[in-house]
C-alpha cells in the first residue's frame, strides 16, 4: 500500500524532523490535524495552574500543502506556560491510500490456549504489519473464529502504524489447545471491529462489546458516574484535578455495579506527578464509592495503584488504603500508558503496558463494585501544586488462560 502520512505528536515533545502529509480521509472527515493541534494550544493557554516554573512546548501549526513535507523548527510555535502540568494528547499517524486497488493483507492468528475459557475472555495480541496501515484499514477487518465473528478492538499503534495492539473477545467454551482466528479485510467499516479513543476519534469505540466493564469519557462523565469536583473533559480525555482546598477529589460510579471477580482493572491514561509529595493520585476499585478517596477507612476495601510524585515509585494499596501499601519499586513516566491491577483473592499483580512490575500474595479477597479515580493538591507547598490524573479509558477484563500465539499474513 502506497500511503501518505501525518506524524505522531505528543504535546510537550518536539516533532522536529518528522515527515507529515495532508490528511484526506473522506470517511473520517471530522479529523483535521491542524485544527486538532490548535485545540491543544488552547488547552495549554487555558489550563489552570499555580506553579511558577515555565515549561516550553513546541506545537506544529503550519498548513501542509504537499503529500510529504519535512517539518522544521520554523513550523513550530513556542508556548511558554506556568506549571508542571503535563497535557498527554496524542496525534496518531493516519494514512491515505494512493491506489484504489491497494488492500491490507488478510492474516491468521494461531493461538495455543493452556486451558478452556469458562466465561467471555479478552485476549490481546500485537499485530506487526508488513507495512504501515491506516485507521480506516484497521476498521475494515473482520475476525472469524469457528465460523462466528468475534468483537475486536484496536487499542493503539506505534508512530509508524506498523505495530498495533488488538483485543479479541472470545466466548466461553473455547477449548484448550490450538485455536485459529482468521482476520479478513472485508471493507470499511466492519460492524464488529472498533478503535479506542487513542486514535483521535470516539465514533468507532466498541470497547463495551469487548470488555465486561468499559467506560470512556467521549460524551462527558459516563451514565451513573459523579464527581466531587473539579474535573475537565477535553477531546475525550478526563482530567481529575485535586481539590482547591488541598483535600481529595474523587470521580467514579455512584451506584454499585457488578465487576468480574477475579479480574483485571485497566486505566489508559497517565498519573505522572512531578510535584511535591504532598499531592497524590491513584485509581482502582473498591467496596465503597469515590467519596472515600484519600480517607477510605470504615468498610472501603479494594485494590488501588497510586503515584506520589515523580521521584516516588508507583505504590500498590490493598485492603484499606490507610493500612496496606507497598512500593512497586518502579517510577512512573510522563507518557500515556496502560496501568493494570490483577486482583484474585490474596493475589494482586501490577502491570504497566502489560509488563508485570510487582506482585503480592498478602492481600485478602474483596468484592469491589466501584471505580475510584482520585487526586489531591498540596496547597501548603511552596509554590502550591496541582495534581492531575488523566484518563482515556477505564475498564475491567476477565483473567485469560495462559496462551501463546503466532501470526501469518496471506
Amino acid at each position: 500500500m502506497n500511503k501518505g502520512y501525518i506524524a505522531l505528536g505528543i504535546l510537550g515533545v518536539s516533532l522536529v524532523g518528522l515527515t507529515v502529509a495532508k490528511y484526506r480521509y473522506p470517511s473520517i472527515s471530522t479529523f483535521d490535524p491542524v485544527a486538532y493541534l490548535r485545540k491543544l494550544i488552547t488547552v495549554v493557554k487555558t489550563q489552570v495552574v499555580t506553579s511558577t516554573q515555565a515549561v516550553p512546548y513546541y506545537v506544529y501549526i503550519g498548513e501542509v500543502t504537499t503529500v510529504t513535507e519535512t517539518v522544521t523548527k520554523t513550523n513550530y510555535v513556542y508556548i511558554p506556560y506556568v506549571g508542571y502540568v503535563y497535557i498527554p494528547y496524542y496525534i496518531y499517524l493516519y494514512g491515505y491510500s494512493t491506489s484504489a486497488s491497494a488492500k491490507p493483507p488478510n492474516f491468521t492468528i494461531t493461538f495455543d490456549f493452556g486451558s478452556s475459557t469458562s466465561s467471555s475472555t479478552q485476549i490481546m495480541v500485537q499485530v506487526n504489519f508488513p507495512e504501515s496501515i491506516s485507521v480506516e484499514d484497521l476498521l475494515g477487518y473482520t475476525f472469524y473464529y469457528a465460523g462466528s465473528v468475534l468483537y475486536a478492538y484496536w487499542e493503539s499503534c506505534n508512530s509508524l502504524m506498523t505495530e498495533c495492539i488488538l483485543w479479541l473477545n472470545f466466548p466461553s467454551g473455547v477449548p484448550s489447545g490450538t485455536v485459529n482466528v482468521v482476520a479478513e479485510f472485508t471493507g470499511y467499516p466492519s460492524s464488529t471491529t472498533g478503535v479506542s479513543p487513542l486514535f483521535g476519534t470516539c465514533a468507532y469505540d466498541n470497547g463495551a462489546n469487548v470488555f465486561p466493564v468499559y467506560y470512556n469519557f467521549c460524551n462527558g462523565l459516563p451514565s451513573g458516574w459523579s464527581a466531587e469536583a473539579p474535573y475537565v473533559i477535553y477531546d475525550s480525555v478526563l482530567a481529575v484535578v485535586g481539590a482547591s482546598n488541598g483535600g481529595w477529589n474523587g470521580i467514579g460510579n455512584s451506584s454499585a455495579i457488578t465487576m468480574p471477580n477475579p479480574g483485571i482493572v485497566d486505566l489508559i491514561g497517565n498519573m505522572y506527578n512531578t510535584g511535591n509529595s504532598g499531592a497524590s493520585l491513584y485509581f482502582g476499585v473498591g467496596t465503597e464509592n469515590y467519596t472515600n478517596c484519600g480517607s477510605p477507612g470504615g468498610d472501603d476495601y479494594g485494590y488501588w495503584l497510586g503515584e506520589g510524585n515523580g521521584s516516588a515509585p508507583l505504590t500498590l494499596y490493598f485492603g484499606n488504603t490507610t493500612f496496606n501499601q507497598t512500593s512497586t519499586g518502579v517510577n512512573d513516566t510522563p507518557v500515556i500508558k496502560v496501568y493494570s491491577i490483577l486482583y484474585n483473592g490474596s493475589t494482586a499483580i501490577i502491570y504497566v503496558n502489560y509488563q508485570q512490575i510487582y506482585s503480592t500474595s498478602t492481600a485478602s479477597s474483596y468484592a469491589p463494585s466501584y471505580f475510584q479515580l482520585c487526586a489531591s493538591n498540596c496547597t501548603g507547598c511552596s509554590p502550591p501544586y496541582v495534581a492531575i490524573l488523566y484518563a482515556y479509558v477505564i475498564r475491567i477484563r476477565n483473567i485469560p488462560p495462559s496462551y501463546t500465539y503466532s501470526i501469518s499474513f496471506s
